[in-house]
């Protein structure tokens, strides 16, 4: 699955890649998008008509090859659609760098459901 949005000066190349289990069954999805720094993007989630995430991206300093890499705050919510309104289920923040994976992962021993997201950010050569 790829997305993209409109091209904008500060745009990131992202992986997201996620793993639901309940009970016995697990689903696995992957997606590929290029998307702007500091702009909310949305898209479906697990392939479901009624989950998806919303993702902003910010860069705590402009990268350069001089100095290390920038820290990327990924804001993330997982969004349930019921009657027609966005409920929040989750709405965790992860801090990574570029080309490493960040993972964010969900588990409820009552039910044996489990979930996990993994966010890796690439930055776009021009």
């Amino acid at each position: 699955m790829f997305y993209s949005l409109a091209a904008y000066s500060s745009n990131i190349d992202l992986k997201i890649t996620s793993r639901m289990k309940i009970g016995n069954s697990t689903k696995d999805t992957s997606s590929s998008l290029v998307a702007a720094l500091g702009k909310e993007f949305s898209l479906p989630f697990q392939d479901s008509n009624t989950l998806k995430l919303k993702i902003k991206v910010t860069e705590s300093l402009p990268f350069t090859e001089a100095n290390s890499p920038s820290e990327l705050l990924f804001d993330v919510k997982i969004l349930e659609i019921k009657d027609g309104k966005e409920v929040i289920l989750s709405s965790p923040k992860v801090i990574t760098v570029y080309d490493t994976k960040a993972t964010i992962t969900m588990d409820d021993d009552k039910t044996n459901e489990s979930l996990m997201i993994t966010i890796l950010a690439s930055k776009i050569k021009q």
